[in-house]
């Protein structure tokens, strides 16, 4: 017959045992479990020189971004601002052609001043030319067609829609007093100083 003390001995042993083959069992599942993360593939190393070209693409979408949010904005300011803008005196074109400029022609200056910017892409590459466009003004004195007669600005310059759709947005917002209809020629120039 087992005595306590051998029974109780027994019994601790038994613990012993179960809590060593639970650690070992533990141990084993920990080690049967595989734990590889997926293998990325390494990248193939960008040149000096493409990564000039990628940090340029870049610069070159975030301007141009910038420019259509700028001509929106300026869109919409020009619209809302149209009511106020005074109205010009039909037969411009023709006398800034010929020097012969009215008072109420510097609406005219200052109302481009305010809504023409130059274009980023076009400062950094240093793009200059000059923009002529035909305006249609029907009889109520809005511009009811634009056609570009001339531009000087290099084909393929950087910024150079830019420019030629912030004349466009500019010269339909004009005014002109009510009369037949006419034709202007305006000539927008952008200078690199």
């Amino acid at each position: 017959m087992l005595t306590g003390m051998k029974l109780q001995a027994l019994t601790w042993g038994a613990i012993v045992l179960v809590l060593t083959a639970a650690g070992q069992a533990r141990a084993q599942a920990a080690y049967n479990r595989w734990e590889a993360k997926p293998v990325t593939p390494r990248k193939a190393a960008t040149t000096p020189a493409q990564r000039g070209r990628q940090v340029m693409q870049a610069k070159n979408r975030q301007d141009f971004l910038n420019q259509v949010q700028a001509l929106h904005r300026d869109s919409l300011r020009i619209v809302a601002s149209g009511a106020a803008m005074p109205l010009l005196q039909r037969g411009i074109g023709q006398r800034i052609k010929e020097n012969h400029i009215l008072p109420e022609d510097n609406q005219y200056y200052d109302y481009l001043r305010r809504t023409i910017r130059y274009p980023t892409q076009a400062l950094r590459a240093q793009a200059e030319g000059k923009i002529t466009m035909r305006l249609t003004i029907n009889t109520t004195g809005q511009v009811s067609n634009l056609e570009e007669v001339e531009n000087t600005i290099p084909a393929g310059a950087a910024g150079r829609a830019e420019m030629v759709r912030q004349v466009v947005v500019a010269l339909r917002q004009l005014r002109f007093e009510a009369g037949p209809v006419t034709t202007e020629e305006l000539t927008f120039g952008y200078k690199f100083l």
